[in-house]
């Protein structure tokens, strides 16, 4: 993300001291934007946070990545937030009926999710808005967004980092839906991070926490991204639903 500038994601400094740091980068990387919205995401990013410093035991890359997610998280935040305030009144649209599959992991549920989302009379949460939520343009103009050439570079970076397992393990396209979970992220609740990462004091929390605010942020957003397609019937899929 831009405006890293000389931040150092391998400082010393403990992840719980780092917090403010990170919303410090995170602001620079959306051109000054402050609003993060609902503090409710505090809790969980704190949580996280003292994990990662007394539980994780994470190496190089294992620190790295916890540094670049959390940002990038914050960032997203920062994102959406700004659309929120440029579009208003997209918080009165009405989510009726949505489709959501839960089906656990490894048993086909991505190629179902595929195969009902190529339904042109349903909407999906497409993985490039899943980073950077906003009105979902007519189709004819996703290949030159920034945000959509952003995500495709992303997922190509994660894929060769991978060497091609991950592909086989979960497919992704920019353009094709996603699952929630990057969405939740942004509210610093989603079982991610304790899969990436031994987070017990998270774990902990995340399991005995009622996510109210986290799941009215997952509406609001949605309603960001539907505004365009209100009249379509939304479908969504993450086992942890």
């Amino acid at each position: 993300m831009s405006g890293l500038g000389n931040f150092n994601p391998l400082s010393r400094t403990s992840f719980s001291a780092r917090e403010q740091e990170f919303h410090e980068i995170a602001i620079r990387g959306v051109d000054g934007y402050d609003n993060f919205g609902d503090p409710s995401y505090l809790e969980g990013l704190r949580r996280l946070l003292y994990s990662y410093d007394h539980e994780a035991r994470l190496h190089t890359t294992g620190k790295m990545t916890a540094v670049y997610q959390t940002v990038g998280l914050l960032a997203a935040r920062l994102h959406t937030e700004r659309w929120f305030e440029m579009q208003p009144a997209s918080a009165n649209i009405a989510i009726e009926r949505p489709i959501i599959i839960t089906g656990m992991v490894r048993t086909g549920s991505t190629a179902l999710h595929y195969l009902m989302g190529a339904n042109p009379d349903m909407q999906c949460l497409q993985y490039w808005l899943a980073l950077h939520p906003q009105p979902r343009p007519p189709r004819a103009y996703w290949e030159a967004a920034t945000d959509f050439r952003h995500a495709r570079i992303e997922l190509d970076l994660m894929y060769q980092a991978g060497k091609s397992m991950l592909e086989s393990i979960h497919f992704m396209t920019p353009d094709g839906p996603d699952e929630s979970g990057r969405v939740l992220g942004q509210n610093f609740s989603d079982d991610r991070f304790e899969v990436v990462s031994t987070v017990p004091t998270y774990s902990d929390w995340y399991i005995n926490t009622i996510h109210r605010e986290t799941y009215q942020r997952h509406k609001r957003i949605m309603q960001l991204i539907g505004s365009y397609d209100a009249d379509k019937r939304w479908l969504f899929k993450y086992p942890v639903h």
